[in-house]
């Protein structure tokens, strides 16, 4: 297999130096001699390709996701202050397509008052709320977590006698009529207050003649539904001021419960067959018995709670997926979530520079019968294709895998990878990205356990935490011995899309930026590849 052409990675470095100049980092004149360059270098160039990143600070779950106007908006926790967990204010951005981002900075500022938690966004059509610039014209809300800066002075106190300075979390609304790009916080907030310490992470979308909201009592595991006829007062819909009802007694609960959605899908494309779908995320407690994760029901909502047909499962198997959430007012009813491509388990301790965390590529959900049992399936949406550069792409098909083939037959580091496997009389077989001396990522099949995986124990700098080098694997049956993936490889990040979409693994890692090679390998026999194609990625900075 022919390497893909030199001007790949070259391009990377001069889009990284571009990106450093743009940054306010001159590489040229950075402190100390020139040995320091090549690290400063290394961190930079992690920089995703093809992922949404700021250009400063921190990040972490993304918030009050609303298409409207042919703008998809993708609000998010962002302190532009720093690359920790600071002052939470919400972050902006907005994209046609789900691929270029156009980031426009703070939205809703926290103040010396309140930070601004995490939430969601609607746009009030027939102007229910009242905030609109004249009667009947439509206005964007965003519904929002206040986390008061002031500890209640009535705070517990812990086992010395000290008080635990916590803090009460409150539901606030803010509106915009220029297309969320000024925010007016509302006079009269909080607009749902049950004087808790952890009440947060309100979901609201429209159900026929009202609003409805999910919101969590995090350390309780209690997601309540609450309804509104403005936005303004929340209670049961039938004059109480408490929840409709409430969700409680199913799912992990090793860790507090965040960022809930809700939202009903046809099953196989049966519009007359519908079934709900309940995400709960979920800080620490994941499959792994640490770290944050998203897991999800598939169910029945009554109007005024929601009913799980069964237990809960994981919707990513990888360390990396976390607040999923779906965007309000999709076009032709689809449901497309993203994710914060994180970890609460070291997020804070990952190499950064001037800025930290990236979200997943925007992806689409289904629900799809396979093995008579109904699934979610998620992949990536469409437009992540146009990305493709079709002029280096690589083809090939038949290639025969023996016994830990490593000699890197492509190279690269923003990589769309699509391929199928025969397993053949391999114990294991797969692929390797970030391929180089002592350095390489595997995305690869274990035929005795049925399971896909990702496997980044030795995939650059991992010894920030104990717990990062690892691998994370996901049931998964071939299918006449067979195996297809989807690869998307961008930076610092793995998205595994594995058969049909039935199962996503997601992680970051931190691999040397000057090892970039991709070859497959085979353990213990022979695996064919059946095919592959893999393409190069453009950026979506414009700067490749």
């Amino acid at each position: 297999m022919r390497p893909l052409v030199a001007n790949v990675v070259v391009g990377v470095v001069a889009a990284v130096v571009a990106a450093a100049v743009t940054a306010g980092i001159i590489l040229g004149t950075l402190p100390g001699c020139a040995d320091d360059a090549p690290a400063a270098l290394a961190v930079d160039m992690m920089r995703p390709a093809f992922h949404y990143t700021p250009r400063f600070g921190w990040v972490n779950d993304p918030n009050g996701l609303v298409y409207a106007d042919g703008e998809w908006h993708l609000f998010y926790q962002a302190d532009y202050e720093t690359t920790l967990h600071g002052n939470m204010s919400w972050g902006h951005a907005v994209s046609t397509d789900l691929v270029h981002w156009q980031e426009l900075g703070v939205a809703i500022s926290y103040d010396q008052h309140e930070q601004i938690f995490s939430g969601s966004a609607v746009v009030d059509k027939d102007c229910t709320s009242g905030l609109c610039a004249k009667a009947g014209e439509p206005v964007m809300i965003a519904i929002y977590t206040s986390y008061d800066q002031v500890p209640d002075p009535n705070s517990p106190l812990d086992d010395q006698g000290h008080s635990t300075n916590r803090h009460f979390q409150s539901q606030h609304i803010a509106s915009s009529t220029d297309r969320g790009r000024t925010w007016t916080k509302y006079a009269h907030n909080p607009v749902l207050d049950k004087k808790m310490y952890e009440f947060r992470d309100p979901k609201v979308s429209r159900r026929g003649d009202h609003w409805l909201m999910l919101v969590q009592k995090s350390e309780e595991h209690v997601l309540q539904f609450y309804k509104s006829s403005d936005l303004i007062k929340w209670g049961d819909g039938k004059g109480g001021d408490g929840p409709a009802g409430e969700f409680t007694g199913l799912g992990a609960t090793g860790g507090v419960w965040e960022c809930p959605d809700m939202f009903e899908l046809p099953v196989d494309g049966d519009a007359k067959n519908t079934k709900w779908v309940l995400i709960v995320n979920i800080n620490p407690g994941s499959r792994f018995g640490w770290g944050s994760a998203a897991q999800f029901f598939i169910g029945q909502f009554d109007g005024d709670t929601f009913h799980a047909d069964g237990d809960y499962s994981w919707l990513d198997w990888g360390a990396d997926n976390y607040a999923t959430i779906t965007w309000d007012s999709a076009p032709n009813g689809e449901v497309v979530a993203i994710g914060w491509m994180s970890n609460w388990q070291y997020t804070q301790v990952t190499p950064a520079s001037t800025w930290r965390n990236a979200f997943t590529v925007p992806r689409l959900l289904e629900l799809v019968t396979i093995d008579g049992k109904v699934r979610v399936v998620q992949n990536p949406v469409k437009n992540i294709d146009s990305l493709r550069d079709l002029s280096n792409a690589v083809h090939q098909s038949n290639l025969a895998v023996a016994n830990d083939y490593t000699e890197p037959a492509i190279r690269g580091r923003a990589l769309d990878i699509v391929v199928e496997f025969d397993a053949g009389s391999a114990a294991e077989f797969g692929v390797k990205v970030y391929q180089g001396e002592h350095q390489e990522t595997l995305i690869g099949y274990d035929k005795a356990k049925g399971q896909v995986f990702i496997d980044r124990r030795i995939s650059g700098t991992v010894n920030f935490d104990a717990l990062f080098p690892d691998r994370h694997s996901a049931d998964l049956p071939l299918v006449g011995n067979k195996l297809k993936l989807r690869i998307l490889v961008d930076h610092g990040s793995v998205e595994v899309f594995a058969n049909r979409g039935e199962v996503a693994i997601t992680d970051v890692i931190f691999p040397d930026p000057f090892k970039d090679g991709v070859s497959f390998y085979a353990l213990n026999g022979t695996a064919t590849v059946v095919s592959v194609d893999v393409y190069p990625m453009k950026t979506i900075h414009g700067l490749l």
